[in-house]
């Protein structure tokens, strides 16, 4: 395993508007913020809820191997 980077990927971050679901996010966000590997990656893509907004962005900001990809239309 030594070399190798791990990723974790979240599909979206507002769970469908479900505010208990997106709270699962945030669980996920510090669970691996816990995580002490540093070629550890987690991606998160999808809109974002403005229920969990600052607390996402406070834990987004707290670890750079966290990257939120945000929302990109089927268009692009």
């Amino acid at each position: 395993m030594k070399g190798k980077t791990f990723i974790i990927a979240e599909l979206s971050a507002n769970h469908n508007h479900n505010f208990d679901l997106a709270v699962k996010t945030i669980e996920a966000m510090k669970a691996f913020i816990s995580i002490n590997h540093p070629k550890a990656k987690f991606l998160i893509f999808g809109s974002l809820d403005d229920d969990i907004k600052e607390e996402f962005t406070q834990l987004c900001k707290s670890d750079n191997r966290i990257i939120y990809i945000g929302f990109i239309p089927s268009s692009e």
